[in-house]
């Protein structure tokens, strides 16, 4: 009888698996070969990848050089439309985004990479702004962001 309720117990009742922890970040993953790989490539037993500048070490070669490139590259990209700067092309790929994708404020004009910023941005041009009340404490907060 022991035995089928252990048994009963490995099934999990949505027929999905089960979600995984890390034990070293506590993520979540959802099955054992997800958090196996996670344990290869955030957690290796050693970092071979190493900064020449540093010596800050890496799981692969790709994290090695996004953050060369982040943080000792000496060489900032300008944007051509406003004083935005940043030593980061994927970054200022996403910023010129906000002056081509045509979401500006009506009653400023400033321009904004998402429809959600956006929403957020007007919020602050009207006097009723919704608040957003903390379940831990009694703290109140203009946006669900500062919670």
């Amino acid at each position: 009888m022991e035995q089928e309720n252990v048994a009963n117990l490995r099934i999990p009742v949505s027929g999905k698996p089960r979600p995984r922890l890390c034990l070293v970040c506590e993520e979540r993953l959802v099955s054992g070969l997800a958090l196996e790989r996670h344990l290869k490539s955030r957690h290796p037993l050693s970092r071979t990848y190493v900064c020449g500048s540093c010596d800050s070490s890496f799981n692969n070669s790709r994290e090695l050089a996004s953050y060369c490139s982040n943080m000792h590259s000496r060489q900032k990209v300008f944007c051509k439309k406003c004083m935005y700067k940043t030593v980061s092309k994927a970054k200022m790929r996403q910023h010129i985004r906000m002056h081509t994708n045509g979401l500006k404020c009506k009653k400023c004009d400033k321009h904004f990479p998402s429809l959600s910023s956006l929403i957020i941005y007007e919020r602050l041009h009207i006097s009723v702004r919704p608040d957003f009340d903390c379940e831990l404490c009694d703290m109140t907060y203009k946006t669900c962001a500062a919670l």
